[in-house]
């Protein structure tokens, strides 16, 4: 019989999963976006134009990761709590290297 507290336990239960792959899917995005500039980021130096293409990226991938970040801190028990943190880490990086050559090249302390 379907009840209406199956019913509730059905849509809780349906909701909570969609709830799971809408931060996978943030993590997914960001580690796309990481990976358009990842071969950028093996570089000693870039040019200024490609520094601000570069900084662009990782700012879309850090707005990505940051989402995921919130709801993995509150659901620990998560899958790809792992991953999630490992692209935040190589973000967070890039982005301190690439404001490094940005410092760089405007000729300001380093």
């Amino acid at each position: 019989k379907m009840t209406l507290k199956n019913v509730g336990l059905v849509l809780g239960l349906t909701a909570i999963s969609f709830s799971g792959l809408a931060q996978k899917s943030k993590v997914t995005s960001a580690a796309v976006e990481y990976n358009k500039v990842a071969n950028a980021l093996l570089m000693p130096m870039l040019p200024a134009e490609k520094i601000t293409e570069v900084k662009q990226v990782l700012t879309t991938a850090k707005g990505f990761i940051d989402q995921a970040e919130v709801w993995y801190r509150d659901n620990k028990d998560a899958k790809d709590y792992d991953k999630m943190f490992l692209f935040r880490g190589r973000i967070y990086s890039g982005l301190m290297q690439i404001e490094t050559m940005d410092a760089v090249v405007n000729g300001a302390d380093v």
